[in-house]
């Protein structure tokens, strides 16, 4: 699936495309670019999308992306510290986790927690994700006096911390009430915390967020996660399919910003999941934020990515450029820091 190079070509192809495009999508399609907001019956439309159809739906998803935020590609400086990889759950969906008694099982200390985050600000992040696994015996206020340690460490570190599943351990482990808990962490320093599908699944989750957004504006971003396979029990065992195809992978950002334009425009590429070419063609798909540099990434890798565990601002820059765009460094809550001048680093817009 070709992918337009510039603001004309783009424009160019969907003028190309959209009259070769099957009546039904084409209907959508305009409507889309209308900034009319979709139906669930025109999700589902555009997520069965195939061959010429799926690539006019990509085309239009990058026009409609110009006009949304523009040409500015935004990433933030980031490390992930994942605290243990103790986990009892064994899920098989990841190859991350083992068991206390394996030779490779670890806890990091309080102490060395600290000094991952404060060797992150050194390297100028501004953001720390903190996940691990489920480890049984856990102290009860465990993941509080994570967050006391990052903000005592280096106070304002963003800190991105915790699954739904840690969450949900937590209100075990303490007793405490979901709001109450998670008012607990908020007091002690979380700052933000982010399932086989369908197509049906994929417009149910978005216009599910839709609804949530228009009531609360508490979304900065729609981050698509896609299924690394190769190393997992999942897989291994024949229980779940491979993760999704490059077709797959560019049609679902295309349908995520059609379908919540106007309500959650930050739609990020997770590139430690997808290979270097196929994050760059997302990116001409309707997203705009690489992610960050995922200093220390382990989760994914494990899985079978290959992609790496940290890619340097400056391999941001160069990426963001090589497809004729701006880059820009940005906070947690797309805060821009800085914005980059689109063919050199020399002088900083």
């Amino acid at each position: 699936m070709k992918i337009a190079a510039n603001t004309q070509e783009s424009q160019a192809r969907v003028e190309r495309l959209l009259p070769q495009t099957s009546p039904a999508v084409a209907s959508v399609l305009e409507r889309a670019m209308a900034a009319q907001e979709l139906s669930r019956e025109d999700g589902l439309i555009l997520a069965h999308t195939t061959g010429h159809d799926a690539a006019a739906l990509v085309a239009v998803a990058d026009h409609v992306r110009r006009e949304v935020v523009g040409d500015i590609i935004t990433y933030v400086v980031n490390r992930n510290i994942n605290f243990t990889n103790v986990c009892f759950i064994g899920c098989a969906f990841c190859s991350f986790s083992t068991s206390h008694r394996a030779a490779d099982a670890y806890n990091l200390s309080f102490e060395e927690i600290a000094q991952r985050v404060i060797e992150a600000r050194e390297m100028g992040a501004t953001e720390v994700c903190v996940q691990g696994g489920l480890p049984r015996g856990l102290d009860p206020f465990y993941y509080r006096d994570i967050l006391r340690t990052i903000k005592k460490a280096v106070p304002d570190m963003h800190a991105h911390a915790f699954s739904p599943m840690e969450i949900t351990y937590g209100t075990e482990l303490t007793g405490m009430s979901l709001q109450d808990y998670l008012q607990m962490l908020k007091d002690n320093g979380l700052d933000t915390h982010g399932h086989v599908e369908t197509p049906e699944n994929w417009v149910d989750h978005m216009i599910l967020l839709r609804d949530i957004q228009k009531e609360t504006g508490g979304f900065t971003e729609f981050v698509p996660l896609a299924f690394v396979h190769q190393n997992t029990g999942l897989y291994q065992l024949g229980i779940a399919r491979p993760g999704p195809t490059e077709e797959e992978t560019l049609k679902f950002h295309a349908l995520a910003r059609l379908m919540l334009r106007g309500w959650i425009d930050n739609l990020q590429v997770s590139w430690v999941k997808l290979d270097r070419e196929l994050s760059q063609r997302t990116l001409q798909a309707g997203a705009n934020d690489y992610s960050g540099t995922l200093i220390d990434e382990n989760i994914s890798r494990l899985a079978g990515a290959t992609a790496g565990q940290y890619m340097p601002p400056a391999e941001f820059r160069k990426l963001i450029r090589a497809i004729d765009r701006v880059p820009a460094e940005r906070t947690t809550t797309y805060e821009i820091r800085q914005v980059f001048d689109r063919h050199t680093d020399a002088v900083p817009v």
